[in-house]
């Protein structure tokens, strides 16, 4: 201020010594010089506070997004253990059916979730067709039967007409 008032004053056609002006001038240099260094230091110490700030920030974001690809992949996980393996091994117990491979074991028919209803309805996929393989059995061996005693009524017959032949010529 002591500066300002000597400018001031020589405004004002007052004349100022030289010596005096240069000194005015030095203390109004070294006070603003002095308060830049204090305005510079708490400008330091503001970034300062902001970067840490930042980088904690920073830092719980990346821990939150570790967090949710680790959430993400036990999901994954479980998703793949409880529903695609199981699935895909319903597929090929399917395709052995369709190979009327009938001897497979169907699992997890007896767990409650829809895995258990699919391999509930394999199973009775498997079931019919193991009961309309015995019936094909069946059938067979019934028309086996039925072939054997036609063949034996046929000949029963032919021998019973050669008898009454060979009794008619005797």
């Amino acid at each position: 201020t002591e500066f300002f008032k000597t400018l001031v004053a020589i405004g004002e056609g007052n004349p100022q010594s030289q010596k005096d002006f240069v000194l005015k001038w030095n203390a109004a240099h070294e006070s603003a010089n002095a308060f830049l260094t204090v305005a510079y230091d708490e400008l330091d110490a503001l970034l300062t506070n902001r970067i840490s700030s930042y980088k904690d920030t920073q830092m719980n974001s990346i821990y939150q997004a570790l967090a949710g690809i680790i959430i993400s992949l036990l999901f994954y996980l479980y998703v793949v253990r409880t529903v695609t393996k199981p699935l895909s091994e319903l597929t090929g117990i399917m395709t052995e059916l369709t190979k009327n491979n009938l001897s497979v074991n169907v699992p997890y028919a007896s767990s409650r979730s829809e895995i258990g209803s699919i391999a509930s309805s394999i199973n009775v996929f498997k079931d019919n067709a193991l009961h309309i393989q015995q019936m094909q059995a069946d059938q067979a061996r019934l028309k086996e039967e039925n072939e054997q005693e036609r063949k034996e009524a046929m000949v029963q017959l032919a021998d019973m007409f050669q008898q009454q032949v060979e009794g008619s010529i005797n």
